[in-house]
Order: structure tokens, then C-alpha cells, then sequence
């Protein structure tokens, strides 16, 4: 009799979906001002039951699934008074609390723009640290400080590739907007940029941009920054993201200059396959040859026209297999995109490393190929993994 009681007792406590310890839910978010500037302030410590969150760079938080209920909220940040509030939580809706918080009678907002001293424009990603505090400009080159103590504080501005800029602010009021300059390294030059869907303008913030030498990572916004000594070669540049078809482009950096360069990557689409000879794969390995109108690509003397084909061929036991390919324009330097074998399949799709390149022509009045032979002016005439190459010649007989 005692086992049946008990076993009522837990199936009572049971859900639909049979899980005991489910309990009704819902969510809550809500931002965080300064009540005085109406800025959104970030890093304040949000106290909600026995949990906490902290506001991120745009002064919002969020508490995922939280029981339904009645709570009270604290808002928790140096140099402002503690806000409350009170809030009810119902199942299956998300609850909002918001909060102004007050600045403490001897606590001062600061703001300011970071700009290039030659350009005046505004620099992304400049850390900007005073007293104890530390913050980022934003991509226009803004920088707030919600609560700084009035008095003397040291200043730092700095970012890589620039010279700092350091000194001492008085804090004693709420101001307009400071104005710092900065002076880019003489040695130094600096290629940066956004990496964007073409379609809808949205940044891929897991996009990569590949070098020579070095792999960099996208932040949130899709931003890119390459900083390094200036040698007066052409680099190539190479923007990927999964799901996109990659784009490629030659810059000439400048001493003591920025150069802006976005990336606007358009969706994959398969290869047409019309002419099997040159379909090709797209794998996550690749090669970049930069091909420059100077390269003037002929057949027998004869240059290539607009719409010609000029592509890469591997051997794919015994037979040559297209492993990326350009339609010429004959205008403009363009960039070349050669594929490598991707090891996790039973095909060869691409080069292998270290295979060498077979070049072939394409032309495009009566569809007869020939095949090409190359010079370089830097880079491998072998395939490399994430290698850089470019040709000065191109010939077919």
C-alpha cells in the first residue's frame, strides 16, 4: 500500500512530456542607461535571484529560462547608484527590465573620437585606456567612459601600426566629445577592412583572410586588420567563409598609409557543368595566382579577347582535371583560385601539395583549348596550401 502511494506521488509531480523536474518558464532582458547622457552602458552587473549576467557593449542583458515568478532585480555599477526594479516572469513570455541608473555626484561620463591624423578619419579598435578603465572605439572611432571618478587620470591610446598617444585628463565635468589623433608608423603599412554578404549587406563574422604568411579571423562585425612592414611587394588577399564562394585582390601596400579593402562574397553556386572539361570542385584548400593584365596572355602571339578561358588542370590518373579557372576581361588584374584535393574523400577534386601546374586557354569563338605555359614573378609554380603566386607571362603555340 506504502509502494502505491509513493508512486501516485511521482507521477504527479511528472509534465507531459514525462519529466519530473520541469517547471514553468520564461525569459527575461532589458538594457541599461546612464540617466543623465541616455548613453547604454556596458559591463554593469546585473543581480537577479541567485544568478547574474553582465550588460555587453550595447548595454542589454538577457537570463535565458528562468522560473515563473515574482522577483526584484539589481543593477550593480561602479561610480552609479545601485538601481531595482521589480518584475514578474509568466510562462512562456519574455519579461523586460529596464533601468536608468544614476552617476554619483563625483562620477563624470567621458567620450571621445579617435581619428587618423592624415585622413581624420575615425580608427577602429584603438584600445583607449584611462585610469583603470579600458575601452575600444567603435568603427566610426567613437569611445565612452560611463563612470570616472573626477580628478587627475592618466590617458593611453593606442593601436598596432600607430604611434600612442598618452597624457593626463582633469575629470571634473560631463564634457563634449574629445578629438585624439593618431600617426601611423612611418615603416609601417596597414590593409584593413569588412567581409560582407553581397546579398544582403550582413558581416560574416567567421570569415577568414588568408596571406602569404599568416590566417586572420573576422571579428563580430566582420573586420579585418593586417599590420606589418612595409616592402613594397604586391600581396594578394583572400577572403572565405563556409557557405560563400571566396574573392581574391591584389593590393599594393604604402608606407605610413591605410589602404580600405571590403570583401562583398557572394553565395555558392555549383560550377556550371555544360563543359565537363572545365568543371571543377571548390574544396577548403587553395592557391591563389594573381594574373595581371601585363601577363598578356596570347595563343601563337595572338592576344587572348574578353571571354576567353584561362585555367589550371592537375592529372587525375592520366586524364587532366580543371582545377579552377578565369574568364579574361583583359582590362583588369584578376585573380586565380586554384582548388587543392580535399583528403577526407575518396576522389581527387583538386592539387595535391606540392603538384606542379598545367596551364590551358580556352577560346571562347570556336571552343578549342590549348595548352599554356607560364613565368612567375613571385610565388611557386607548385601547388601550397593557402600558397600566393603570380605570373608575368602566359603563352599557348
Amino acid at each position: 500500500m506504502s509502494f502505491l502511494f509513493l508512486l501516485i506521488i511521482l507521477l504527479a509531480g511528472c509534465s507531459e512530456n514525462g519529466n519530473i523536474n520541469d517547471v514553468h518558464k520564461g525569459s527575461l532582458s532589458g538594457y541599461v542607461r546612464n540617466d543623465v547622457t541616455l548613453e547604454y552602458i556596458a559591463d554593469v552587473l546585473i543581480i537577479f535571484n541567485n544568478d547574474s549576467a553582465r550588460t555587453d557593449y550595447a548595454g542589454r542583458y538577457t537570463f535565458g529560462e528562468v522560473e515563473a515568478g515574482n522577483y526584484t532585480l539589481r543593477a550593480v555599477m561602479e561610480g552609479f547608484n545601485e538601481g531595482s526594479s521589480s518584475v514578474s516572469i509568466i510562462e512562456g513570455e519574455e519579461s523586460l527590465a529596464n533601468f536608468d541608473l544614476v552617476p554619483l555626484a563625483n562620477y563624470y561620463s567621458v567620450s571621445g573620437k579617435v581619428v587618423n591624423e592624415i585622413t581624420g578619419k575615425g580608427v577602429y579598435k584603438v584600445r583607449v585606456e584611462l585610469g583603470e578603465q579600458f575601452t575600444e572605439t567603435d568603427t566610426s572611432g567613437m569611445f565612452l567612459f560611463n563612470s570616472i571618478e573626477e580628478g587627475e587620470k592618466d590617458i593611453l591610446i593606442f593601436r598596432e601600426g600607430y604611434n600612442f598617444f598618452q597624457s593626463v585628463l582633469i575629470i571634473n565635468r560631463s564634457g563634449e566629445d574629445l578629438v585624439f589623433s593618431l600617426k601611423q608608423k612611418n615603416d609601417i603599412s596597414i590593409v584593413e577592412g569588412f567581409v560582407r554578404a553581397n546579398n544582403s549587406n550582413s558581416p560574416l563574422d567567421k570569415a577568414g583572410i588568408f596571406t602569404s604568411n599568416s590566417v586572420i579571423d573576422c571579428d563580430s562585425l566582420g573586420f579585418y586588420f593586417i599590420s606589418e612592414i612595409f616592402t613594397g611587394r604586391p600581396r594578394i588577399i583572400k577572403a572565405a567563409a563556409e557557405g560563400f564562394s571566396p574573392d581574391s585582390i591584389e593590393v599594393i601596400p604604402e608606407a605610413g598609409k591605410t589602404i580600405r579593402t571590403d570583401f562583398y562574397l557572394d553565395k555558392y553556386i555549383s560550377p556550371d557543368t555544360s563543359d565537363l572539361y572545365w568543371n571543377f570542385s571548390r574544396t577548403d584548400i587553395s592557391h591563389v595566382i594573381s594574373i595581371p593584365v601585363s601577363s598578356n596572355p596570347d595563343i601563337n602571339g595572338i592576344p587572348l579577347k574578353p571571354g576567353d578561358y584561362v585555367g589550371v588542370f592537375y592529372d587525375s590518373s592520366g586524364v587532366y582535371a580543371c582545377a579552377g579557372y578565369i574568364t579574361w576581361d583583359g582590362s583588369d588584374n584578376q585573380p586565380l583560385t586554384v582548388w587543392g584535393d580535399d583528403i577526407l574523400t575518396s576522389e581527387k577534386e583538386g592539387f595535391e601539395q606540392g603538384e606542379s601546374f598545367l596551364w590551358k586557354f580556352k577560346r571562347n569563338s570556336d571552343g578549342i583549348n590549348f595548352n599554356a605555359e607560364a613565368e612567375y614573378y613571385f610565388g611557386p609554380s607548385i601547388f601550397q596550401v593557402n600558397g600566393l603566386s603570380g605570373v608575368s607571362s602566359l603563352t599557348a603555340k
